[in-house]
């Protein structure tokens, strides 16, 4: 089975890193007109959509949604009627998708930056069989939910980046040199990761665990209940999934 990759920016570059991991033997071949440093792992570079539809049994789209028409126009000619096209893209709707291809064997995913492992919220009415790049698929069976997950988890790397970062600025205000504090604060949350958190219980556990009665954990958390912070982040993501909305419907009402 050959893959083809369209488009290696943020998205294109892990979704290709992540195959390579996931998949040894399997044959790659990525387009991007900017992609100059070939990874020894994929098998193949071209500046030509053309030629890397017309070379690849499931294709990956991994363009920004404003390229997608054009994109999409390029290559439906020469889509094989067994193909599989699996779109990264927040906000084009499939039947948008499909309609600019000429192809109904479209899936619709959001993954984020932490791939393998981390989520990838999977779109696929036909259940059809694809060559997945995550550990961690989550299907859901509306696509309404695949757009708000953009919000709540495609957006949440960034989203966590720069709260890290502010939480970085708030320690060195306390006293700690910078270098101590980036030292700190990312290794506790790279640490984290290793707890294996599988719902809103275990995370209460951990609160429990960690803050003694009286003790500085515990009044630190009950500032943060007492605090805005729940209407801060629910702001930020209505905000981003309004955003998602917007662009649904202008590629709706521009879809022709």
């Amino acid at each position: 089975m050959k893959i083809g990759i369209i488009g290696h920016g943020s998205i294109g570059s892990n979704v290709s890193n992540s195959m390579c991991r996931l998949y040894k033997n399997a044959k790659f071949i990525v387009s991007d007109p900017k992609y100059t440093s070939l990874s020894p792992h994929l098998l193949e570079f071209t500046d030509s959509n053309k030629k890397l539809t017309l070379n690849s049994d499931h294709i990956y789209l991994c363009v920004k949604p404003n390229h997608a028409k054009d994109v999409c126009s390029e290559i439906k000619n020469y889509i094989n009627k067994e193909d599989i096209i699996v779109s990264t893209m927040a906000a084009v709707p499939l039947e948008i998708l499909q309609g600019w291809l000429n192809h109904e064997k479209v899936i619709r995913t959001m993954p984020t930056m932490s791939l393998p492992n981390g989520p990838v919220v999977v779109y696929n009415p036909k259940n059809l069989k694809f060559v997945t790049f995550s550990h961690n698929n989550i299907i859901v069976h509306e696509e309404y939910l695949l757009d708000i997950s953009t919000s709540v988890s495609g957006c949440m790397p960034g989203f966590l980046a720069n709260i890290m970062d502010q939480w970085i600025d708030a320690a060195v205000k306390l006293g700690l040199e910078r270098q101590l504090a980036e030292k700190l604060i990312c290794s506790n949350i790279n640490a984290f990761g290793d707890f294996k958190i599988r719902n809103q219980d275990q995370l209460k556990s951990i609160q429990t665990m960690v803050a003694s009665k009286g003790g500085a954990t515990e009044k630190g958390i009950s500032h943060l209940n007492d605090s805005e912070i729940e209407d801060i982040l629910f702001d930020t993501m209505e905000i981003a999934d309004r955003r998602v909305f917007e662009l649904i419907k202008n590629f709706r009402d521009n879809k022709s």
